[in-house]
């Protein structure tokens, strides 16, 4: 079998469906007692030889590096957006005995 490459992109993206879809569902429960905006801040596709290196069980020094270089780009990228400058410009008050009231 030739699955074992593709292992990693299969984990990735059921986890991020997977919260996708609970995210959805809270914020259509109306069990919060706040609004909930959802911001998916998603690194761009890698490359095939970026494929190479970031596979599942890697820690290589090269995957580090370029995971490290891939979210520096992301987060570069992602900063400026006024949905996520929104995220830290607005205060926040959580209060834990307030779940679920």
């Amino acid at each position: 079998m030739r699955w074992k490459d593709t292992l990693f992109d299969s984990y990735s993206n059921g986890q991020s469906k997977c919260v996708d879809f609970f995210l959805q569902q809270l914020k259509k429960s109306g069990m919060l007692n706040c609004t909930l905006d959802i911001v998916r801040v998603v690194n761009s596709p890698l490359s095939g030889e970026q494929e190479k290196l970031v596979q599942l069980d890697n820690a290589s020094r090269k995957s580090m590096k370029l995971l490290k270089a891939i979210a520096l780009h992301t987060a570069v990228n992602y900063k400026e957006k006024a949905e996520v400058r929104k995220f830290f410009e607005e205060s926040k008050t959580i209060n834990p005995n307030e779940y679920g009231k």
